[in-house]
């Protein structure tokens, strides 16, 4: 992407794909199985041990992560290093109750999954962290739970992220046009399925607080 492209995403227009898994998907145990990590599953904020959520915050508002640990449609996946204990990365997914959630100017349905945020911790890069947490993740949701489709979106620029949802085995089922005025996003476009819905997004106007 040269500069001008750079400049026309960041103030007016971003162009974003959806990923989803369009069937039960088989675990990827290669994936799953890294040997220098171990997962925890945490729904509640009685189950974030103090130290893990002393690491979170240096990466997680106070806010929001005590918004996030008392909303019960969200999900927190934490990679523990084996050798030092610690907190290695997070993956945050949430899945609507009644009624859609909306997060970063896209919505899912009840009986489906929305990934968040994920982050690795810099000491950490290169260990897996990402689609270690991922694949975890889409096992829990899907395989475990039942849920129909579990939905990723990934920057068209972000070559890595692409990849690493191919690899674990989702498929490019829409995509997301983000209209933006100066880096304000007023106008989120969904496609899915060849249809096309417009929402008006300027100030979180559709957004859930997550």
């Amino acid at each position: 992407m040269n500069k001008i492209e750079k400049l026309i995403e960041k103030y007016f227009f971003k162009a974003r794909v959806i990923f989803s898994t369009t069937e039960k998907i088989k675990p990827h145990k290669d994936i799953m199985a890294n040997p220098e990590l171990e997962l925890l599953i945490v729904k509640q904020t009685n189950e974030l041990l103090p130290k893990h959520r002393k690491a979170l915050l240096e990466h997680i508002g106070k806010d929001k992560l005590n918004s996030r640990l008392s909303n019960p449609c969200i999900t927190l996946y934490l990679a523990i290093y084996k050798e030092t204990k610690a907190v290695a990365g997070y993956y945050c997914t949430a899945v609507p109750d009644q009624l859609p959630i909306w997060h970063d100017k896209v919505y899912v349905s009840p009986c489906s999954v929305l990934g968040l945020d994920a982050f690795t911790i810099s000491a950490y890069r290169g260990k897996r962290v990402f689609p270690f947490l991922k694949a975890h993740a889409i096992h829990q949701h899907i395989n475990k739970e039942g849920h129909k489709f579990f939905y990723s979106v990934v920057e068209i620029s972000n070559k890595s992220s692409l990849q690493s949802n191919h690899r674990l085995g989702l498929n490019i089922v829409g995509k997301n046009y983000l209209i933006r005025f100066f880096k304000k996003n007023i106008i989120s476009i969904i496609i899915i399925d060849n249809r096309w819905e417009l929402h008006y997004v300027f100030r979180n106007a559709k957004s859930n607080s997550f």
